[in-house]
């Protein structure tokens, strides 16, 4: 059973305490410094408080603790344990996703969040990485095109899934990479204005800027 908090050490000779992370695996403590140090009374709950930096400290530590949780699973899924049970490809995502989360990268994390909500819908539960076979890859990528989604749009989705594996340093065989491979995209089709088309572009009332972007179209057309 591994676990990792955020605490603080009893305070030096000039009244600072050191935040640290403390991590207990199999019964064995580590203690890993964050680097920082505040007063008693400017930590409270794994969080500084009461403190000019506070904001950036506290940032700066999630990113560590999150990087370190990350670090935890993906060696749990090398070593094909999770907290006394199989490692699952959600676990995985979660551990990408932490990390996304502390460094702000938003629109990553975001997108995370959808592709977990539409594996859930796909597979109807949770895949042990083990079992994460071909068969659950394409059960993947046919939901998505039953969605209606073009074979780019699952392509980059079973590419970011893959990515989910390389960062957990999965050493089984990347099934969602193989399956993307396979994949190419139906050319785009674009048809030219005809001039039917350009002369009820014409005879659109427009105000303002939009008039004067039509011209312009127009003109340079």
């Amino acid at each position: 059973m591994k676990s990792l908090k955020v605490v603080l050490n009893p305070p030096g000779k000039d009244g600072l305490c050191t935040i640290y992370f403390r991590v207990i695996e199999e019964r064995k403590v580590k203690n890993i410094s964050s680097g920082y140090r505040v007063k008693a009374t400017q930590f409270k709950e794994g969080t500084v408080v009461k403190h000019p930096d506070a904001v950036l400290m506290n940032a700066a530590i999630e990113k560590k603790r999150s990087d370190i949780m990350a670090q935890l699973i993906r060696a749990d899924i090398a070593g094909g344990t999770m907290h006394g049970r199989q490692p699952t490809f959600f676990d995985a995502l979660e551990a990408l996703e932490r990390v996304y989360k502390s460094r702000g990268n938003v629109d990553a994390y975001r997108k995370l969040q959808v592709n977990f909500q539409l594996l859930n819908d796909a597979w109807g539960r949770d895949v042990p990485l083990a079992a994460l076979n071909k068969a659950w890859v394409e059960k993947f990528a046919n939901h998505r095109f039953a969605k209606g989604n073009s074979k780019s749009t699952v392509k980059k989705a079973l590419k970011d899934m893959a990515h989910i594996l390389n960062h957990a340093e999965y050493d089984g065989r990347n099934h969602f990479a193989d399956l993307a491979k396979t994949l190419q995209p139906d050319p785009v089709q674009r048809e030219k204005l005809g001039p039917d088309d350009i002369k009820k572009l014409e005879e659109v009332k427009l105000e303002g800027m939009y008039d004067v972007a039509r011209d312009m179209f127009l003109f340079a057309y």
